[in-house]
């Protein structure tokens, strides 16, 4: 596990099998050991439109290793469609700054968000996290991530969908179609009817 310590005792014996000695007498060596934190690295996309996902360079820093805790952010105010969008787990998505994203991939894929401190799927007012294209793309927040949408998200021409507990802080902000509320594990847990709000 990242970030912890172990402690280790160290107990020198002699023989072995049933005639192992272990050495006590003089007491037991003792030591620790500790493991270093999951690197987190922000990137920030950088790409052109219908830009490739995986490319390096379309990542400021250069994203070369993606890890678990990379956290994603799209904030320069443009509209771009992002291509080839693997499957793969990331800490956190944001889109900020009236930007504009609709990811597409070649194949099926899911991006699942693991999640960090705060909202680790953030989407806000006047930006938006668009899903098009045949290929169908689950963002998946997991059970430990926090998501809130105060933008706008749309999901065009597949079967794509968005797992996972979802925190609502405006309901006016949302599709006025969908009325979408949450999302739980595959399953619409509740759609509201404008005369609900």
């Amino acid at each position: 596990m990242p970030s912890t310590t172990y402690f280790f005792a160290i107990y020198p014996y002699t023989n072995s099998g049933s005639t192992i000695d272990y050495k006590t007498s003089a007491g037991t060596p003792v030591c620790t050991a500790t493991t270093t934190a999951i690197p987190i690295n922000i990137y920030t996309w950088a790409g052109a439109n219908n830009a490739d996902w995986n490319i390096p360079t379309n990542w400021v820093p250069a994203r070369s290793t993606p890890e678990v805790a990379d956290i994603l952010q799209f904030n320069d105010g443009t509209t771009k469609t992002i291509t080839a969008i693997p499957t793969q787990t990331i800490s956190k998505i944001l889109v900020s700054g009236n930007t504009k994203i609709t990811l597409q991939s070649s194949a099926v894929a899911t991006i699942t968000i693991a999640g960090g401190t705060g909202l680790d799927l953030d989407i806000t007012a006047g930006s938006e996290l668009n899903l098009s294209g045949t290929n169908a793309i689950t963002i998946a927040v997991s059970s430990t991530a926090a998501a809130g949408i105060s933008g706008g998200i749309t999901f065009t021409n597949g079967a794509h969908r968005l797992t996972g507990e979802l925190l609502v802080p405006s309901i006016s902000t949302l599709d006025p179609i969908s009325r979408l509320a949450v999302v739980l594990p595959g399953v619409l847990l509740a759609q509201l009817h404008p005369t609900m709000l």
